[in-house]
């Protein structure tokens, strides 16, 4: 008898992708003018961001504080999405490939202006697009007199992007609250009309996504949403298979 030797080549069709990152939620934490503060900048206090690569914050204040700008103590480069210009002046900020450590401190400062009413708040993640600009797309959005606000839809152009939301409110003691599975990873609610929050999902498959902040008493109300980028994901190939 002959043997015969049958070769079954099978193609790597892909396989179910297996993310070759995680998004990681490291420190964070806020800062807030008590009392509507004496117009002197903001400093919050120190974390460790250690580890870390991208560092967000969302900033609020009156609008008569003029044009907000950010800096910290490891003298990183801020980057500032679309400013919404209302009753105040809210904004999302962002540091990729940052210089991160312990001690760090994180200030806001109003451009020819003095700054009243002022709050942010502050977060440090690992896990963003390496080397280039982690930013994917944005929105805003804002109203008066309203209890609720929703951001303004965004649909990221990748799987698993960090998305995250800022909110800023004049309303007064308050603690807001965010809809369809984002997580609030800090708010500053004291008075003075210095209600600010961050928060963020971290998206499996790429959707649109359009979430609405809660707040009680009703106010003028500013929401800033954007979505940043992972490494490209990976996945597991199938090698060819000998049978004999």
């Amino acid at each position: 008898m002959h043997s015969v030797i049958k070769y079954i080549v099978l193609l790597a069709l892909l396989a179910a992708p297996l993310p070759a990152f995680a998004w990681t939620i490291s420190t964070h934490t806020c800062a807030a003018q008590v009392g509507g503060g004496d117009g002197s900048d903001l400093t919050s206090s120190s974390i460790d961001t250690s580890g870390t690569t991208l560092l967000l914050l969302y900033s609020s204040v009156y609008i008569g504080s003029g044009t907000v700008s950010v800096s910290d103590s490891k003298s990183n480069t801020w980057n500032g999405l679309t400013n919404v210009a209302d009753s105040r002046n809210s904004r999302l900020f962002y540091a990729y490939n940052a210089t991160v450590g312990s001690g760090h401190t994180f200030t806001i400062s109003a451009s020819g202006a003095s700054l009243f009413n002022g709050a942010f708040c502050i977060m440090s993640v690992s896990g963003s697009l390496s080397g280039s600009d982690p930013f994917d797309v944005q929105n805003t959005n804002f109203n008066s007199d309203a209890g609720t606000l929703t951001t303004g839809s965004i649909t990221p152009s990748q799987n698993s992007e960090l998305i995250v939301s800022g909110f800023g409110s004049a309303a007064n003691n308050s603690a807001p609250t965010i809809d369809t599975g984002f997580t609030i990873i800090d708010s500053s609610t004291g008075a003075g009309h210095d209600l600010v929050a961050l928060a963020y999902l971290v998206q499996g498959t790429a959707s649109s996504v359009n979430p609405t902040w809660t707040v009680d008493p009703p106010a003028s109300n500013q929401a800033g949403i954007a979505s940043f980028k992972g490494p490209a994901t990976a996945r597991r190939p199938i090698g060819a298979v000998l049978f004999r």
